[in-house]
């Protein structure tokens, strides 16, 4: 994996030793190579798509249920029948339901080839060495700044583009939302002043360090501490996250000391715990990606491979999405290198791609490009990746800079809108954070979609929510003109004003109308007034004055 990072603060020597036993064996001692063995059907399975409640959880069964998705073969288990035959060959550390296969370890080349004559299994490879890799790290130190917003410092930077600190003020602040943190460890935030409010109230917890086969996620690994903070630090006058009030479950899936598919494995295995652990409104953010520099040479990925198909994590991923999450990952920091493309598995058609910008809005240089391999534009959406303030492992706060951050300030405010609007299906946040960034309708392979705006997403569902009868469209304004819908009741004269929440005058005029009407509202996206915020239309009655709608219309950051 390159790590979505930058990093600006101080971040300790990574150390995670080699893998231990999760199935049905004790862990030897000493390192081993690891093997991938892919299952080539669940034929002899003794279970029934009829009767889930027989192989899945009560947790996992609830979000198919409030989603209405159906059952299907990735969600049975790998027949034990198969295991148990292959147990002789392999010393099995997990399986994974979804992608159906195995990671292990293997002593001989004659037992991968009674693996082989198998006729349930498909391939056998081996996936991890002992050989070490070095990863990328960041470069410098950067000390803090005085000043920043009285109750959220420095940190509202962070967010302040996005309409987040609005939102949080409508009490929006990801309550009720889970989210899966998929990284590399958590070091220090079990004791970190800057996220106490989380754990004292529960919202903190560490569910597993699949490297090390260790319930243990804080011990080591401190890129997952600076992930968490940006989402759930909370230190009033010094950070408040983009979720401060959502709920972290915290997984360690990247192996700092290697690199290749056996990190790509183990984060389906990790998105396979959540599925089975966590509720119904979920999001799984990740700060990591895949392309080159695998220990194991001839498994780099290619730009070919980056078509929402192809890699375990995209597959893995696009299924996760598809059994009910909300799935965000950076899009990478590959735009300055022979690369230049994002990393898996940002590239599946079904997970929010987050690229990075600065606190005014421009691309930074290193953010990843689109498009994908089949052509679809990449990233999804941008998010601040520059000058991040976040917590470090050592008890201080720190600036970091990377589509590291960006995602997760992305998928903390995905967890605070999604609060506010908790009857949402995860696609219809995806589908609301795209349509809700400024360059929504002439998206590019250097911004996707562009910046979202989280308040003029809440807003424009409230007004919606407020005004069944009236329909307003496109709303946020996209164009120079926006249509309204009403039904006038016979009234034959109506006047029309825009204006700011201010009370600022915009725009008025007046037409003549029978029952139902549609009427064309011309607006200069140009002009001074306009700029980006929340305006309200009034439609009164020319002869009486009554006041007969009042709605608000959103202009996002252009």
């Amino acid at each position: 994996m390159h790590y979505m990072i930058r990093i600006i603060g101080s971040l300790d020597k990574y150390r995670l030793l080699a893998l231990a036993v999760y199935c049905f064996v004790v862990s030897t001692a000493g390192a081993q190579d690891i093997y991938w063995l892919q299952f080539a059907n669940k034929e002899a399975s003794v279970f029934s798509l009829d009767n889930p409640a027989l192989f899945m959880s009560s947790n996992a069964l609830a979000r198919r249920a409030a989603y209405d998705i159906p059952i299907e073969r990735t969600d049975l288990p790998i027949p034990t029948a198969y295991i148990a035959a292959v147990d002789s060959f392999i010393e099995c550390k997990y399986t994974s339901k979804w992608l159906n296969g195995m990671l292990g370890a293997i002593q001989t080349s004659e037992a991968i080839d009674s693996l082989l004559a198998l006729p349930f299994v498909d391939t056998v490879f081996m996936v991890k060495t002992q050989s070490k890799s070095k990863k990328r790290r960041g470069k410098g130190v950067k000390g803090l700044n005085k000043g920043g917003d009285r109750m959220y410092g420095e940190s509202a930077s962070n967010i302040g583009m996005h309409g987040g600190i609005e939102l949080h003020s409508y009490g929006f602040q990801g309550q009720g939302i889970e989210i899966a943190v998929m990284d590399n460890g958590f070091q220090g935030m079990n004791n970190s002043g800057y996220l106490a409010q989380a754990r004292n109230d529960g919202r903190i917890v560490p569910v597993y360090d699949f490297v090390d086969d260790d319930p243990d996620v804080f011990s080591e690994g401190s890129h997952g501490s600076l992930v968490l903070g940006t989402m759930l630090g909370y230190f009033e006058g010094q950070i408040i996250g983009s979720a401060p009030l959502s709920k972290a479950y915290l997984f360690v899936t990247e192996d700092t000391d290697s690199e290749g598919l056996y990190e790509e494995y183990l984060w389906a295995i990790a998105a396979e715990r959540a599925d089975s652990i966590m509720g119904i409104r979920s999001v799984i953010n990740t700060s990591l990606g895949y392309s080159t520099g695998f220990d194991i040479a001839d498994q780099n990925h290619t730009i070919q491979d980056m078509d929402g198909n192809t890699t375990p994590i995209t597959i893995a991923a696009d299924l996760a999405a598809r059994k009910g999450f909300l799935v965000v990952n950076s899009a990478g920091n590959s735009g300055n290198d022979a690369w230049q493309y994002v990393t898996a598995p940002a590239d599946g058609d079904s997970v929010l791609a987050v690229g990075a910008t600065t606190i005014d809005g421009n691309r930074v240089s290193f953010s990843s490009l689109g498009p994908t391999a089949d052509g679809r534009i990449k990233p999804d959406v941008m998010g601040v990746g520059y000058d991040v303030l976040t917590t470090s492992p050592y008890g201080f706060l720190t600036y970091a800079d990377g589509t590291s951050f960006s995602s997760p300030l992305v998928s903390g405010l995905c967890a605070s809108y999604w609060s506010a609007y908790p009857e949402l299906t995860p696609f219809e946040i995806f589908s609301d954070v795209k349509r809700f960034s400024h360059r929504f309708s002439s998206p590019d392979n250097e911004y996707g979609y562009g910046i979202p705006s989280f308040f003029a997403m809440y807003m424009a569902r409230r007004t919606a929510e407020a005004n069944g009868k009236v329909e307003l469209y496109p709303n946020p304004i996209v164009e120079d003109k926006f249509n309204l819908l009403l039904d006038t009741d016979e009234r034959e004269s109506i006047g029309v004003v825009l204006h700011s929440i201010s009370g600022q005058f915009i725009y008025e005029e007046s037409f003549n109308t029978y029952g139902a009407a549609t009427i064309d509202i011309p607006v200069s996206l140009e002009s001074a007034l306009l700029k980006e915020g929340v305006f309200v239309i009034r439609v009164y009655d020319l002869q009486s004055g009554e006041e007969l709608y009042d709605k608000k219309v959103v202009i996002p950051m252009r």
